[in-house]
């Protein structure tokens, strides 16, 4: 029984990981990050989903919830490049927003 749950569990963040990716494939970020949150309230150890928020919030210049987000997914497999990756981009235009955009960073 737990293990026909845990399968349709699986099977419903599976459905809203590829809906969070239409939505920011359409720019939705804000929408993409709230289905994301969802999915992590469900699972915390949903690597993609901690990804994704990542991703979000930082288009939406919630640096802080990026920076919480990479460290989460990092947590989960340092050994997992996409993280990175996404680290990398993520200060590249950190930078860029404080520097020319006078964002400030707290």
């Amino acid at each position: 029984m737990a293990s026909a749950a845990s399968g349709e569990l699986a099977k419903e963040i599976k459905a809203q990981l590829k809906q969070a990716r239409e939505l920011i494939n359409q720019k939705d970020h804000n929408g993409a990050l709230k289905l994301c949150e969802t999915i992590v309230k469900k699972d915390k150890t949903c690597y993609t989903a901690w990804i994704m928020i990542a991703a979000c919030a930082q288009e939406l210049k919630q640096f802080n919830q990026a920076q919480y987000a990479l460290n989460k997914a990092i947590e989960l497999d340092e050994n997992q490049p996409l993280a990175y990756q996404v680290e990398f981009i993520f200060h590249k235009k950190l930078i860029y927003s404080i520097f020319f955009n006078r964002v400030q960073y707290n």
